[in-house]
């Protein structure tokens, strides 16, 4: 009789402590989002991406050529879930200079913007600008 009580209580002690552990897991796998749900993730990548074409001189030679195929080619180099497009306003995002979207798809909402300032030096002068980074899911 002694036996079966401790082999009860061992199961017991087991089954509370498995139940809890189950609950603790899943209570932590809740509080996680998927980052394709929020834009968060699309916001980090349309900072980055605006960094570097900053960083690598693709907004600046834009601006002084006046031509878009860079800019084109460069979003092509998206991740193919994300459509996007860039604006490029003078004067505060008074006065739109450029757009490019990447080819093949538009964003019919914009889930995800953000911007970065650059400097373009021309012959003699130097414009600030602003490029806006505009970008959806696909």
């Amino acid at each position: 009789m002694s036996k079966a009580f401790i082999l009860t209580t061992d199961s017991v002690l087991a089954l509370i402590i498995s139940t809890f552990i189950a609950v603790s897991v899943l209570s932590l796998a809740s509080r996680f989002e998927n980052p394709l749900d929020n834009s968060r993730a699309l916001e980090g990548t349309g900072r980055d991406f605006l960094a570097s074409l900053e960083k690598n001189g693709t907004l600046e030679r834009a601006m002084v050529s006046g031509s878009t195929t860079e800019l084109s080619g460069a979003m092509d180099y998206l991740p193919a879930s994300v459509c996007g497009h860039i604006q490029i306003y003078e004067n505060d995002t008074s006065t739109l200079v450029m757009q490019v979207n990447k080819t093949g798809c538009v964003c019919s909402e914009d889930l995800a913007v953000s911007y970065r300032s650059f400097l373009a030096r021309g012959d003699s002068a130097q414009r600030e600008l602003y490029a806006r980074f505009g970008a959806c899911f696909t």
